[in-house]
């Protein structure tokens, strides 16, 4: 399924946040969306996702525009991962990633068998399967974060759209859930994110976008957008962008001006 992005203006009423941002994202492809804290990442998503109406361009799924589609044809095959979630009910975290379920139900409907086995190998891939009968607000933020993309993906988009998914993780669930959206575009499926790190970007993404006040600043191959000229304009930081030896891997290492080192003044 390929998602298409044509001209889009979009935020909230009274309150234009964005306009003109135009991109495809194709079957087993993976988009990193990069930009500074107040751009419009996150209204973009929510206006992809049809949780905003669009105040100008549109968004199509294979050709179609989805303003015309009702909700729950969306929700098969789109799923979102949103940035935070407040927990307010001591759901279990198996019927929390259950929930991710519910398009795919009849009106009263109960889950089946098949659910049920499709929200436990969603828990299983992130390896949180041992948090299935833990309340969902007794574990930690970065826990629930992993239970939201679960929930996302017993869902079984086509396309998944993730708001800063590894925002909440340590380093090594950073990892899993980068290797994991490397084998779900493997898959078939398409996968757009957001992130607050270049270098997510280079071990993941076919392609990189760069949002700023709310305009698409570039959009190319990682090695084309991410240059220390754009993270300069954009995060107004000096980045350095070294190739490792014996590879063609790129990190992004900041340029920091160190204080001269402390010492005792003299008596």
């Amino acid at each position: 399924m390929t998602l298409s992005v044509e001209a889009l203006a979009f935020g909230y009423p009274g309150k234009p946040v964005g306009r003109d941002v135009s991109f495809e994202l194709g079957p087993g492809e993976v988009i990193c969306l990069l930009g500074p804290n107040g751009s419009g990442k996150t209204t973009l998503f929510k206006t992809v996702l049809g949780l905003l109406r669009p105040q100008g361009g549109r968004v199509r799924l294979d050709g179609e525009d989805v303003a015309q589609w009702p909700r729950e044809r969306l929700a098969r095959h789109l799923a979102y991962v949103p940035q935070a979630h407040t927990a307010f009910f001591p759901f279990l975290v198996r019927d929390v990633v259950l929930m991710g379920r519910a398009a795919r139900l009849g009106l009263f409907a109960t889950p089946s068998a098949r659910d049920r086995a499709a929200a436990a190998a969603a828990l299983a891939s992130l390896g949180i399967a041992d948090l299935a009968d833990h309340p969902y607000t007794e574990i930690s933020g970065g826990e629930r974060q992993l239970t939201l993309i679960a929930r996302a993906l017993a869902q079984e988009p086509r396309v998944l759209v993730m708001d800063e998914p590894t925002a909440s993780l340590d380093f090594g669930n950073q990892v899993r859930v980068l290797e994991r959206i490397t084998e779900l575009a493997r898959s078939g499926i398409a996968v757009v994110l957001s992130t607050h790190d270049p270098d997510h970007a280079f071990l993941c993404a076919d392609r990189v976008a760069l949002l700023d006040d709310g305009r698409l600043q570039h959009l190319g191959r990682p090695e084309e957008a991410i240059t220390p000229e754009a993270l300069k304009r954009i995060y107004g930081v000096d980045v350095d962008i070294l190739t490792l030896p014996g590879t063609d891997r790129r990190v992004c290492v900041p340029s920091l001006s160190r204080p001269e080192p402390w010492q005792r003044p003299s008596v």
